[in-house]
């Protein structure tokens, strides 16, 4: 063996290991102190750096999010974890072993997070299609071959006496009672509605307000 060759920079492999471990009780010990210790500090710190693994996650769970969705369930996440470790007196130390448990729990909480939003997702295009029929077939719109039905007329006091807003009122015309579509209605009242986007994120707040109200 050269001479020159046992002075060659070497790392054993132990290190790498060690830095490794030492990184997995900082984590440890940072959510020790959001969690059993209130420590508002570390729990921004948590937020940050698991920002993007909650993220993945949620993406596995739930496709297309847009960055709005996304960005709540995220929180919810944190929310969701946050209020079940801090409802009783059990310290983090006593409930979770080592970062990989902790870990294995935040990821549970954020597939849990993300399987309720398909839930309320799917409820809500639910509720979507029913406000629709009722309004085309008995006749709140121009549609008049029926009489009302007792859920139309529900629904026309909910939005005579709840739904103030002239925005929101205009849209629940156009959606529900003339069934225009967000582009549709982009494009017939540019004045109110500036993207499609806007028309889905109103509609998408009337119709969680709507479901309280009739599901």
């Amino acid at each position: 063996m050269d001479t020159k060759d046992r002075y060659l920079p070497f790392k054993p492999s132990y290190d790498v290991n060690q830095k490794a471990d030492r990184e997995s009780s900082r984590s440890y010990q940072l959510f020790c102190e959001a969690i059993s210790y209130k420590k508002n500090n570390a729990w921004v710190e948590i937020q940050t750096k698991y920002h993007f693994m909650i993220r993945h996650w949620i993406s596995q769970s739930v496709s297309g999010l847009c960055e709005h969705d996304m960005d709540d369930l995220i929180q919810s996440t944190y929310t969701r974890f946050w209020y079940s470790l801090t409802k009783n007196q059990i310290s983090l130390e006593e409930k979770f072993l080592n970062l990989g448990c902790i870990l294995q729990y935040l990821k549970k909480c954020a597939v849990s997070t993300s399987i309720d939003f398909l839930r309320k997702k799917q409820k809500l295009e639910a509720l979507e299609e029913n406000l629709t029929a009722e309004f085309l077939l008995n006749g709140c719109g121009h549609y008049k071959e029926q009489e009302p039905s007792e859920l139309v007329y529900r629904i026309q006091e909910w939005v005579k006496n709840d739904v103030q807003d002239p925005q929101e009122r205009l849209l629940i015309k156009l959606i529900f009672e003339y069934n225009l579509k967000p582009k549709q209605v982009v494009a017939e009242y540019p004045d109110h509605f500036s993207t499609t986007k806007d028309v889905n994120r109103i509609r998408e707040r009337l119709l969680k307000r709507a479901r309280r109200q009739f599901c």
